[in-house]
């Protein structure tokens, strides 16, 4: 495979993040012989003649052939993180580090599928989820359309390391480098930590030896390794002295799923949404492994916000009157700020001190944008100033009396009218904010 590390720069990004991370990093499985590598034995027979007089030498041979050994793949935690929380409707992309800790190449099934919650709060929700891309070990993506696949299959390389030296380079099994699907410009791994390989040498089977009777020894085989500097730079020579023989070397792919969770208007709490990741060798189906993971969608928003004046026609000095209604159907919304203004033309009926009322009441329904409510409670006053602790159901100031002073209205629970950050507060659902003021026309 060729090196397109640098012409892939969302391979590049995942992987600096993987360093950064530790992105997948764990410990290295035993694996035992590569497979592919060749098991020659050579035995010789030493015999004279009958006078004793000539001495001759026999030998035969046999090769045996190690298998593949399969064994469960690794999938890595998820950037971003699992568990994270997004509102209804996010498009959230997810990757995946996937490797072998088999002791040679394997096939696997890659699959992906979604789940809710059994929570009465996640009334109708839909859950979209598909795998966008598996980039492979040379950096090369395979996309796949928006939506459509949720199962692939991959092949994964993999060899194993005889022993590690300081200067970067790991010996392996004559004949199960590139045979094995390890090839110069692969990004690789050792236990979850990410290599480049930037050269690759096959070494040379044991052989029988028919001139002298006897076994030419194998030449192992070598993988060069180098790791990132954190730039994007392959350049590091790693010290790999200490790599355990029977560990795994394995080619690093990226798996990039997407997951997107959109709320009914009835979700009334925040809902888990569970996506489950399963890697399987079709070599041998029990050595697979599955990852739980989970996002949280916020309860979906639905705030309704109206104002009428009363009357809508007026003369100079007659009074105007404003209502503000402010209403939450399916979900809850906070930090609740209404800002206003006064009208043009007009001057506040009552300022400075009182200057609106707030009430709370009970929402029976929005229908083309007119908000129906009942079982209002006792209207609470808002003065021009920030400083009212008293008021429960909302707080608020006036800038001054006349066009276009600024009104504001920190309204719902835990709403605050403190200086100097005055903050709203909670409106849950099916609840409905009433604030009244009036102006007089000039």
């Amino acid at each position: 495979m060729k090196n397109l590390f640098f012409k892939n720069k969302p391979l590049v990004g995942l992987i600096l993040l993987a360093l950064t991370l530790g992105f997948g990093a764990g410990p290295a499985q035993a694996a035992g012989t590569a497979a592919n590598a060749s098991i020659v034995n050579v035995v010789t027979v030493n015999y004279s003649d009958a006078s004793g007089t000539f001495d001759f030498t026999q030998s035969a041979t046999s090769t045996v052939t190690v298998d593949l050994l399969a064994a469960i793949p690794t999938i890595g935690a998820p950037t971003p993180a699992s568990g994270g929380t997004y509102n209804s409707g996010t498009l959230v992309p997810y990757a995946f580090d996937l490797y072998s800790n088999a002791n040679g190449p394997d096939t696997y099934d890659f699959d992906l599928s979604v789940g809710t919650t059994a929570d009465s709060d996640f009334v109708a929700g839909t859950v979209d989820k598909y795998i966008a891309s598996i980039y492979n070990a040379a950096g090369v993506p395979t996309t796949y359309a928006a939506g459509a696949v949720t199962s692939v299959n991959i092949e994964i390389g993999a060899t194993v390391i005889i022993a590690g030296t300081a200067g970067g380079t790991v010996s392996i099994p004559a004949g199960t480098g590139t045979a094995n699907s390890i090839d110069v410009g692969d990004f690789v791994t050792i236990g979850g930590t990410i290599y480049q390989a930037t050269a690759v040498n096959d070494g040379t089977i044991a052989a029988h030896n028919t001139g002298n009777n006897d076994r030419d020894a194998e030449i192992p085989g070598s993988v060069t390794l180098r790791a990132n500097d954190g730039a994007g730079n392959w350049t590091v020579v790693p010290d790999l002295s200490g790599t355990v023989a029977g560990t795994p070397l394995s080619e690093y792919y990226v798996a990039n799923v997407i997951v997107t969770a959109v709320a009914d208007s009835l979700l009334l709490a925040d809902a888990n949404i569970y996506f489950n990741l399963d890697l399987t060798s079709d070599t041998d189906p029990a050595a697979t492994i599955n990852r739980d993971d989970t996002q949280t969608i916020f309860k979906r928003d639905v705030l309704t916000i109206t104002k009428t004046a009363s009357p809508t026609s007026a003369q100079p000095g007659d009074t105007v009157t404003y209502t503000v209604l402010v209403a939450v159907q399916g979900a809850k919304a906070t930090a609740v700020e209404v800002l206003d203004n006064v009208p043009e033309y007009t001057e506040l009926t009552t300022y400075p001190g009182i200057f609106a009322t707030i009430e709370k009441c009970d929402l029976t329904g929005i229908a083309a944008g007119v908000i129906s409510y009942t079982n209002c409670g006792t209207p609470e006053d808002i003065s021009d100033t920030t400083e009212d602790e008293d008021i429960t159901l909302g707080s608020g100031d006036a800038a001054g009396a006349t066009y276009p002073s600024a009104l504001r209205f920190f309204i719902g629970a835990g709403n605050s009218g403190e200086a100097p950050t005055p903050t709203g507060g909670e409106v849950k659902n099916l609840e409905v904010f009433k604030i009244v003021y009036s102006v007089d026309v000039l």
